[in-house]
């Protein structure tokens, strides 16, 4: 209680410093691996790969479309694996390859070039508001859009056969 008092004090008297937030998850995760193709299932991503688990999506930075810092990373993909983004206004939860897909259809689309995961099974896709733009779209503050990371499982053993699969999606509300 003497800390807040001593807060509001400070602010009354003098300038009030408010702390600068760092880049931080951003995003509602969704769509994790149950219910997979071929019994793929991986409940804390998305469907499982060649890899033994499944590909987790996660975005970092701010959803902010002024300060154009969002990052969207995967994880837990196979090596030297071609990744897209996918896009879309909606959500859907649809049988896809070896995974599912996510995102809806209608409007569904790839954002920006694709990218091959490292070594270690990794790849991010940064300034997302950028790839909007280079693409002739225009974001706006206070639209939703859904992503999704659709990569090539051509490691020999891709769980259902396809050498295709998805991670889980998430869904970003951007702000001013």
């Amino acid at each position: 209680m003497l800390h807040k008092s001593l807060a509001l004090l400070c602010c009354s008297v003098t300038l009030c410093l408010l702390p600068v937030s760092s880049a931080q998850d951003v995003g509602d995760p969704y769509c994790f691996g149950n219910d997979c193709p071929c019994d793929n299932n991986d409940p804390t991503a998305g469907c499982v790969n060649s890899t033994g688990k499944g590909a987790l999506l996660n975005g970092n930075g701010t959803a902010s479309v002024s300060a154009d810092d969002l990052t969207l990373c995967g994880s837990q993909l196979p090596k030297a694996s071609l990744c897209l983004i996918l896009i879309s206004g909606g959500k859907a939860d649809l049988p896809f390859r070896d995974g599912k897909l996510c995102l809806s259809p209608k409007g569904l689309s790839r954002l920006g070039k694709h990218r091959n995961t490292s070594n270690k099974g990794n790849v991010c896709f940064p300034q997302l508001v950028g790839s909007f733009l280079d693409q002739g779209r225009m974001l706006n503050a206070g639209e939703t859009w859904n992503f999704q990371l659709w990569y090539r499982d051509g490691g020999g053993g891709s769980p259902c056969g396809s050498h295709a699969n998805t991670s889980n999606a998430l869904s970003v509300t951007f702000t001013p």
